[in-house]
């Protein structure tokens, strides 16, 4: 499933690979859309995004950083390009766990969450 990692809230800075987001994707059953873009971490400008056209997104908002405000932000920016495949079919999972772009004991965890997201026929 091509997913796209978002790691800002304006939803447009995304993990490429080489990054250990990139690898907990892989190990979760996701291929990173952004694969192709060559650079671990990267801003996209709206029409790089739009041709990415991944099947699902995960946006990663640190608790520290989830506001009404930036959670308003986020709702806003995914529903003004609705026919991005992971929107139109209701695919765009933002996870607040404040450990979600550090690396760390908690990776494996994170990696748990991709798969949920992922494969949610497959969750207990």
């Amino acid at each position: 499933m091509r997913t796209l990692i978002v790691t800002s809230d304006d939803g447009l800075s995304v993990a490429g690979p080489g990054t250990f987001l990139d690898n907990l994707l892989t190990m979760a059953g996701g291929k990173n859309a952004a694969a192709g873009i060559g650079r671990p971490y990267t801003t996209l400008d709206p029409e790089m995004l739009a041709s990415l056209s991944p099947d699902v997104i995960i946006q990663l908002i640190p608790d520290a950083q989830r506001t009404p405000q930036v959670m308003d932000q986020v709702t806003r920016f995914w529903t003004s390009i609705p026919n991005l495949p992971a929107v139109k079919n209701r695919r765009v999972y933002v996870l607040t766990d404040w450990f979600a772009l550090e690396p760390g004991s908690h990776v494996g965890r994170l990696a748990e969450e991709f798969a949920d997201v992922l494969h949610p026929d497959l969750k207990p």
